[in-house]
Parts: C-alpha cells; sequence; structure tokens
C-alpha cells in the first residue's frame, strides 16, 4: 500500500469510530436547585416527570 491509501483508509476510520454511539451522545446532565424542583412539581408536572426520566436514562447508561 502507497503512503496516500494509508492515509485516505487511517482516515475513513477515524472518521467511521467517531460516528459509534455510546448512548450518551447529546447527554448532559441537568441540574436543578430544590425551589425550582417544587415549583415544577406544583405548576408543571409533566416536565417534572420527563427531567426525572432524563435524569434516569443518563445514570443508567453511566453518562453520568
Amino acid at each position: 500500500m502507497t503512503f496516500g491509501k494509508v492515509l485516505i483508509f487511517a482516515i475513513a476510520l477515524v472518521a467511521l469510530t467517531s460516528c459509534i454511539d455510546t448512548g450518551c451522545a447529546g447527554w448532559r446532565k441537568v441540574m436543578l436547585r430544590p425551589a425550582s424542583v417544587d415549583w415544577l412539581a406544583e405548576n408543571d408536572p409533566r416536565a417534572l416527570e420527563e427531567i426525572i426520566g432524563h435524569a434516569e436514562f443518563g445514570r443508567d447508561r453511566k453518562c453520568w
């Protein structure tokens, strides 16, 4: 193999491996103050449930 072919192969390999998703890509932990949790529980319980689901998803996949 010539150097050029090896270089192209290496670049392609790096590009392909960067597409591997561990399940955490794009996920970040949502931090809430206790007062925010209380407000959401009273005013928007559905949003609070979704935030809790988000936290459990990340925890279960060891994203955080």
